[in-house]
């Protein structure tokens, strides 16, 4: 297993950043904010969905905080998420994509949403799914796990969340041979594979899908997907 902190330092580093109006999700997120919204993103690195002009940020990777606070001083706080320096009830939309399976102990980071996430508010994020399909790709990119339906509810429910609904996402490429050559690359040549892969990944956001929500027989739904985006709200207040 990768030392996370240190390989997305290297990753983002190198990485272009990438204006949030440029991912697919964004036609979804802005339904989420008034001008009043209290916006937070966990582990955004150098390609934030949430706008810099108003959001929070808080990651691990002292580049990504780095050069988002050049952009907006202050915008960014360096640190580990299972302790936020945030009060209760802090954010309005809180979102995480592609974060989760990073953390060993998600479960506190759940928890830790939970808390500073009031109780109106809504949180967004995406996991891979079904640990069957785990390869070289999510152990190079510093994956625990892959999650399994049952385990996402329990572990949303044990943090007073609950699902409201979903949508297909993702961006890794679904041919075997292209993940084994883009694992061995970030294991070995991380800064290169970044490299590499700059080029296109502006095309491959343009070839995404925006999400379509599914609010109906969701475990069912999450059973044929590989990835997905999940919208939970507070079980209780």
């Amino acid at each position: 297993m990768i030392d996370n902190k240190s390989f997305y330092d290297k990753v983002w580093k190198n990485a272009q950043l990438i204006d949030h109006t440029k991912f697919p999700v964004w036609s979804l997120l802005k339904t989420y904010i008034e001008p009043t919204s209290r916006l937070l993103e966990i582990g955004p690195g150098v390609r934030p969905r949430l706008p810099i002009s108003k959001t929070i940020y808080f990651d691990i990777s002292k580049e990504a905080v780095d050069r988002l606070n050049y952009i907006r001083s202050g915008c960014a706080v360096l640190g580990s998420p299972e302790r936020m320096p945030f009060p209760n009830d802090s954010f309005d939309l809180i979102c995480a994509f592609d974060v989760l399976e990073h953390i060993e102990k998600d479960q506190d980071i759940l928890n830790e949403i939970s808390r500073v996430l009031n109780t109106v508010g809504t949180f967004i994020f995406s996991v891979p799914l079904h640990q069957k399909y785990f390869s070289d790709f999510d152990e190079e990119c510093g994956h625990f796990r892959r999650y399994e339906v049952d385990e996402i509810y329990e572990k949303l429910s044990k943090a007073n969340l609950k699902i409201v609904s979903v949508s297909e996402h993702g961006l890794k490429p679904h041919y075997n041979i292209v993940n084994k050559i883009g694992g061995y690359l970030l294991k070995h040549h991380p800064v290169l594979a970044v490299k590499i892969g700059e080029p296109f990944y502006p095309l491959a956001l343009r070839l995404r899908k925006k999400p379509k929500l599914v609010s109906e027989n969701i475990k069912e739904y999450l059973n044929k997907l590989q990835e997905v985006l999940i919208i939970t709200k507070k079980a209780s207040a």
